[in-house]
């Protein structure tokens, strides 16, 4: 077998199992060929065909290495302030405007030339189409992939101009030789996107790129939210509370057991309870609606039932407890009356309660919030 001949069989065998791969994932550099043959199909009936393509990952460093003097450098804008560029080379870029110009491209390599807006001008459309199939080939493979969404911004006139365009600090560089009109001339086309770009996901898709439901709603209601029992509410000055001291004794109304509110971080009373025990742990059960344990109106509370009255200063010698609710006779103020009837009133050592109506305590209940 000669030389010849085993280069070929090389090849066809490189080419076949290309194809294979090419037939069962859609990888980028994939999306992209496929986006360039089609477009230029479609808008121009020009035959591109990639021959090769190489991805390989750059630094902002080592841009100025990959632009060369002769190449049409168009600068991409995307999403957010992105930006990317597409470098053509003299005989892609000449290819266009020959095929624009005359309908046909001609065999030959083009003569050296500067490169003009109107050049940019003509490849624009190409490269846009491009960059909208390649989207559309990515979304096609995997379902809610976010696009890329760049689009042709301006001409750039050289490689310093690019890299004080481009900010980013890593790149994804794409570079196809590009077989055009049938042989007629041979081009180079190289796409440079920044790297977060393509390695970002979706935040709605899974590991495996397929849509997932996300719901806000539901994550929400997934929040954790801290509820805390109030007994009830008393009104100290500043000066009585930093007096306060281990022993000393607040006044409780009677009725704050069965109207003892949950109240949430921010102060917004969530719902009205009845403080109760179950299992030998503090609990609370909700009230239903209406009748006595039916939630006041906003306002009522501070009408029916006046706060306690202001408690004397204690002595700044030294700061006395405070009077004992069994101690209290009837001429004491209304709101305080009747007081002597529980059992205690103190701070953490609040009595054993019963265990509240219902079969099995409150294990039947719909909701339950143990008191730590």
């Amino acid at each position: 077998m000669s030389s010849e001949e085993r280069k070929s069989v090389i090849h066809r065998k490189a080419l076949s199992a290309r194809e294979d791969f090419d037939a069962r994932a859609m990888s980028p550099s994939k999306a992209l060929r496929l986006s360039l043959e089609k477009c230029g199909d479609r808008l121009f009936s020009l035959a591109l065909t990639v021959a090769t393509l190489e991805q390989r990952r750059l630094t902002h460093a080592q841009l100025k290495e990959e632009a060369g003097k002769d190449d049409l450098i168009l600068l991409l804008d995307g999403q957010g302030g992105a930006r990317g560029a597409a470098l053509l080379d003299l005989q892609f870029a000449q290819a266009l405007v020959e095929v624009q110009t005359t309908g046909r491209v001609r065999p030959g390599a083009a003569a050296e030339r500067p490169m003009t807006g109107t050049d940019a001008a003509i490849a624009a459309p190409l490269v846009d189409a491009m960059l909208a199939g390649f989207d559309e080939k990515l979304d096609e493979a995997a379902p809610g992939h976010r696009p890329i969404a760049f689009r042709y911004g301006d001409r750039v006139g050289d490689a310093r101009g690019l890299l004080l365009a481009l900010e980013a600090a890593d790149f994804e560089l794409f570079r196809m030789t590009v077989d055009i009109g049938g042989g007629a001339k041979t081009g180079i086309l190289t796409l440079i996107l920044p790297a977060s770009v393509l390695a970002r996901p979706d935040p709605a898709t899974g590991e495996a790129g397929e849509a997932a439901d996300f719901d806000l709603g539901d994550l929400a209601m997934q929040v954790p939210v801290t509820l805390d029992a109030v007994l009830d509410r008393v009104q100290l000055s500043l000066a009585e509370v930093c007096a306060l001291k281990p022993g000393m004794r607040l006044p409780v109304r009677a009725s704050a057991i069965g109207k003892t509110e949950l109240v949430a971080a921010s102060g917004h009373v969530a719902a009205q309870v009845r403080l109760g025990q179950m299992n030998g742990m503090r609990a609370v059960r909700l009230n239903g609606a209406g009748g006595d344990d039916a939630p006041p109106a906003p306002g009522a509370r501070a009408q029916a039932t006046p706060d306690p009255p202001d408690m004397p200063l204690p002595d700044p010698g030294g700061a006395p407890e405070f009077p004992d609710l069994a101690s209290l006779s009837s001429t004491d103020p209304p709101t305080l009356t009747g007081l002597q009837d529980l059992p205690s009133a103190e701070i953490g050592a609040l009595p054993d309660l019963p265990d509240l109506p219902g079969a099995g305590g409150l294990s039947d209940l719909p909701a339950l919030a143990d008191l730590e």
